[in-house]
Formats: C-alpha cells, sequence, structure tokens
C-alpha cells in the first residue's frame, strides 16, 4: 500500500510555533531532536506498553495530521513533507487513557540506513515534541 506524503510545506514557518511554545493552549516539551537525511519522512505511532485507550492527535509545523486517533498495538503510518531546517511534531493528548500519562512509541524513517525509534509523553498541560531537523 502506496501512502500519499502530507504536504505541510505551505503551513507557519516551524520558528512561528517554537516561539510561542504553545499549541492548542499546551506548552510543548521537546524531548528529542533527530536530524534526517531526506525531506520526506514516514512517521509510525502505536502504543508500545499497555494499550489502556490513550488518543492523540498529532501536528506537524502547526498543521494537523492525524486527528483523535486512539492509540493500538498495530503502527499506524503518516508519510510526511519536511521543510528545510527544524520541523516539530507534537503529540497532543486527546485523552490520557486509563494509565496516565499518554505514551506514545514512534517510529521516524528517513530512508537512510536506520529508523529512529523513541517515545513521546503528554498530559493536559504540555505535548510531548519531537524537533526533526533536515539539512539539504
Amino acid at each position: 500500500m502506496s501512502l500519499q506524503p502530507i504536504d505541510t510545506t505551505s503551513v507557519k514557518k516551524p520558528d512561528e510555533i517554537v516561539h510561542k511554545h504553545i499549541v492548542n493552549g499546551r506548552h510543548l516539551d521537546i524531548q528529542k531532536t533527530l536530524e534526517v537525511e531526506s525531506d520526506l519522512i514516514t512517521v509510525a505511532v502505536w502504543d508500545r506498553g499497555q494499550v489502556d485507550g490513550d488518543k492523540i492527535s498529532l501536528y506537524l509545523n502547526g498543521e494537523l495530521i492525524l486527528e483523535d486517533f486512539t492509540l493500538a498495538k498495530e503502527k499506524k503510518q503518516i508519510t510526511l513533507h519536511l521543510l528545510a531546517g527544524p520541523n516539530y511534531l507534537v503529540m497532543h493528548a486527546v485523552n490520557l487513557g486509563s494509565v496516565p500519562p499518554n505514551t506514545a512509541a514512534m517510529e521516524i524513517d528517513d530512508n537512510s540506513k536506520k529508523k529512529k525509534t523513541l517515545s513521546l509523553v503528554s498530559d493536559t498541560k504540555k505535548s510531548g515534541t519531537i524537533e526533526i531537523i533536515y539539512k539539504p
């Protein structure tokens, strides 16, 4: 199955997002910074721990890319188009599930030799954020 990339090149400049430090009324908590080699990446998101009904929304540079998604053991993949320089992937907790806080596993694949796997944590006051730097 071929996934169509989401075009996020027409949204706000990433530095405008970070200078505000708030998305949807919540502060950004940059939990990881990584560099990628391609402007086209695939992000997979899932619940690596106990599946407890966590719901999330994902934003890239302020644009909604996944809305009100319930995390499961199966990976949900999204293909994204990055801007040159810093990009901000924000995980907004829609709820906290039955075991707070809201935690999601993510895998970032930029078609290089190595995929990056990490976890993001969000709650009702802050949104876990990954700073993804694309250097053309």
